[in-house]
């Protein structure tokens, strides 16, 4: 019996797609067309305002799920964004930590338990979400010398990024590219989303100028982040990136600030214009992409640890590696990276050379461990 049954309208009847389950050959055969899986996004309610706001329909839908994305930092906090738009049809440099779970709901306590890299954990998550879509996942810095590669192909980049080093990469790899890309940050309860084309308009360097000096920013450490006003700002992301790839007017997006504060309820809209003398947009020098910007190491955001780059970005072998580091302390090697478990710290190494030092607050001290262990 439909709900308007139930509330005495019989005439109009809801009807469900039969599920047939054969429990002996645990074999379960369900509709999954993309009509019925994305139908409640290709009608949603109509606009207050009227035609002149139009719903995305099917035509549109569809040609976003044929689409590339890319997510510099995914999934490092935006998870949400992951979750709504892989859901509505088609990483970071870390692994899942315990402090991650308050904001970051793509990933368990069974993720942090185990300490896996954040970009296969959420992999795997988001395919039992959605077992039709591919999702390529790359436990990799996104760095100068691999920007471009990661870029290939992709129609749409979007910032969960934590650092404004790796958010202005990502603004030179837009233009010089010419890809569309959505920038977002949240710190304590505020977030901010602003959409740049790549091509025209105003960049992220219009907007927030030279690099600020070391130490002169509030992080989440410092300050700390709500896990709402998280979800708030990858919500508009997410919003923006589908309607972005499906052709529906997303240069009424460029150049439009939105900035909200998830505790005191405020929301305020402002115009980035384009600074005349801008580095990037109007002159086309692209430091950050030529690797001028770059840190050899850092300490990562909300935790004890330090991240040590590599020089370059060459694989590196590590079942060999785990050989001869045994006599050092405990290790675990996996496709993707290993984990050297000592007295005074964790290192673990991923197949790009890049390693991340959990226990230790010097850089000094985790790079010469880095020659030590790994070499230069």
């Amino acid at each position: 019996m439909s709900m308007n049954e139930l509330q005495g309208n019989p005439q109009v009847t809801t009807y469900y797609a039969p599920i047939r389950i054969s429990v002996g050959n645990r074999l379960v055969k369900r509709l999954k067309s993309r009509h019925v899986r994305n139908r409640r996004q290709i009608q949603p309610p109509p606009h207050p305002l009227g035609d002149r706001q139009r719903r995305p329909g099917k035509a549109q839908s569809f040609k976003g799920a044929d689409c590339r994305l890319r997510r510099p930092g995914y999934p490092q906090r935006r998870v949400p964004c992951a979750r709504r738009y892989r859901r509505a049809s088609p990483g970071r440099q870390d692994f899942v930590d315990w402090s991650n779970l308050q904001r970051q709901i793509g990933f368990t306590e069974d993720d942090a338990r185990s300490g896996r890299p954040k970009a296969l954990a959420l992999k795997d998550h988001l395919e039992k979400a959605n077992s039709s879509i591919r999702i390529v996942a790359e436990p990799t810095e996104f760095q100068f010398f691999n920007a471009a590669k990661l870029a290939r192909d992709v129609d749409l980049i979007i910032d969960a990024s934590d650092n404004l080093p790796t958010r202005f990469l990502i603004n030179d790899l837009s233009w010089k590219l010419g890809i569309p890309w959505i920038y977002g940050g949240a710190i304590e309860t505020r977030g901010h989303a602003l959409f740049l084309s790549g091509r025209e308009g105003p960049c992220l360097r219009c907007y927030m100028g030279e690099p600020p000096a070391p130490g002169t920013l509030q992080t989440c450490d410092t300050a700390g982040v709500l896990g709402p006003a998280v979800a708030m700002i990858s919500s508009i992301q997410a919003s923006m990136a589908i309607r972005i790839l499906t052709g529906d007017e997303p240069d009424l997006f460029c150049g439009r600030l939105f900035r909200l504060d998830s505790w005191k309820m405020e929301w305020k809209e402002s115009r980035i214009e384009t600074d005349p003398d801008c580095p990037v947009c109007i002159h086309q020098r692209f430091k950050f992409l030529e690797g001028k910007g770059q840190l050899s190491s850092e300490s990562l955001c909300g935790r004890e640890a330090i991240q040590v780059h590599p020089k370059s970005s060459n694989d590196i072998d590590l079942q060999a590696l785990a050989g001869r580091l045994e006599s050092v302390g405990e290790v675990e090697c996996h496709s993707r990276y290993l984990r050297l478990t000592s007295a005074n710290f964790t290192m673990t190494l991923f197949d790009d050379q890049r390693a991340i030092f959990d226990g230790l607050t010097d850089a000094s001290k985790a790079r010469s461990l880095y020659s030590r262990y790994v070499g230069d």
